[in-house]
């Protein structure tokens, strides 16, 4: 009866252990879309003064984001 006790208990101090350490990863999510943001798209910029120069390709912040697997990012346009 003990034994089972102390898995139990455990499994409880692996499952707290774990969900800090997740915390930690979205924490660290947050602070590379947070980079993200501070990039301005391409499209802000008024076409008619720009016609000639290329639109520079998405930042390596975002395109790491969008990889690194977070299900959901959040729109420019939202």
């Amino acid at each position: 009866m003990g034994r089972k006790k102390n898995v139990s208990s455990e499994i409880s101090k692996n499952t707290k252990i774990k969900a800090a350490n997740d915390a930690e990863e979205v924490k660290k999510s947050d602070s590379e879309v947070q980079k993200c943001k501070l990039h301005p798209p391409a499209i802000s910029l008024p076409s008619s003064s720009y016609t000639t120069i290329t639109p520079p390709p998405p930042s390596q912040t975002c395109s790491k984001m969008q990889n690194s697997g977070l299900d959901t990012l959040p729109s420019p346009n939202a």
